[in-house]
């Protein structure tokens, strides 16, 4: 089908009129900050627990599988947004190529996804602060109270705009990272033990995981665990890209260098989480019993 820039074609753009509203205000760092805040989100807090869980200490395979896999799908989505730079892109280059229908049905599906992202953080995040509070697990009322006022600092940042939100990404966005990095580097410098990398038979797990063994358990918490998940936030400079001050330059060296980076820091705090583990000091909660060192399946009951 054919495209230009005043929408027409097979599947004609009602959004061009919309366009020519957008302030393209977003610099390259601003776009790469919005991508990498939207990879370094409630992913960094659990999934290495739960991919830990899965694969064992060959979870950080499965980070390096996954963020290589995301990268050549965010090749090909910065290929199509720095030549067709359009806000909303994941849903108007199907409308494009596949007509209103299909539009019509991406739409909704991203609009279903996105809506539970903010939810989704807010309770993560919350879920992560009652180690730290304890009383908001015994009360209801204040766990709820302070989900709440996540989304409506979600809330209020998106609705001040485009440059807000991006001038914010900037301190969101060093902050995502400073807090993942000191994390894993203050794990590796006080509790690493390298013999927690063979515990379970091995360091691609020949047992103490379920349901699979072996390189099956890898690529299987790729999906299972929130990696992949975890990765999906790479879309936000796409998304933006209408708005863009030159995104035909900017998005594909923004887009490539956040999956770099965060997949640099995933795997480096799943090598701190794995070496950090003390199978002494951790109980299965489920039994009241210590776990066996090696029992990879049992972490997220402790």
């Amino acid at each position: 089908m054919s495209f230009d820039s005043s929408g027409e074609g097979i599947a004609r753009d009602h959004g061009v009129k919309y366009d020519a509203e957008l302030r393209r205000v977003l610099s390259r760092w601003e776009l790469l900050y919005l991508s990498l805040g939207g990879i370094i989100g409630s992913g960094w807090l659990f999934s290495a627990l739960y991919a830990s869980s899965y694969a064992g200490a060959a979870a950080v395979l499965s980070w390096i599988i996954g963020g290589v896999l995301m990268l050549m799908i965010g090749l090909t989505y910065a290929e199509i947004a720095s030549a067709i730079p359009k806000s909303g892109g994941l849903v108007r280059y199907a409308h494009y190529t596949h007509g209103g229908l299909t539009g019509f049905l991406m739409a909704w599906a991203y609009f279903l996804a996105a809506a539970t992202v903010a939810p989704t953080e807010a309770v993560a995040s919350t879920n992560y602060l009652t180690y730290l509070l304890p009383q908001l697990s015994s009360s209801p009322v204040l766990y709820w109270a302070l989900v709440v006022l996540f989304m409506v600092f979600y809330g209020v940042l998106n609705y001040l705009g485009v440059k807000a939100l991006g001038s914010a990404s900037h301190l969101v966005g060093w902050w995502k990272l400073i807090v993942p990095l000191a994390t894993a580097f203050l794990l590796i410098a006080t509790y690493f033990n390298a013999t927690n990398f063979v515990a379970g038979g091995g360091f691609i797990p020949a047992s103490g995981v379920k349901p699979y063994t072996g390189w099956a358990a890898v690529f299987y918490a790729v999906a299972a665990s929130g990696i992949a998940y975890s990765y999906l936030g790479f879309r936000q400079s796409i998304e933006y890209a209408g708005e863009g001050r030159n995104p035909q330059r900017d998005i594909p060296i923004a887009l490539i260098t956040t999956l770099v980076v965060a997949m640099a820091v995933y795997v480096l705090l799943q090598v701190a989480f794995v070496g950090a583990i003390d199978w002494g000091q951790i109980r299965d909660l489920a039994t009241n019993s210590t776990i066996v060192p090696g029992n990879w399946s049992a972490l997220p009951n402790s």
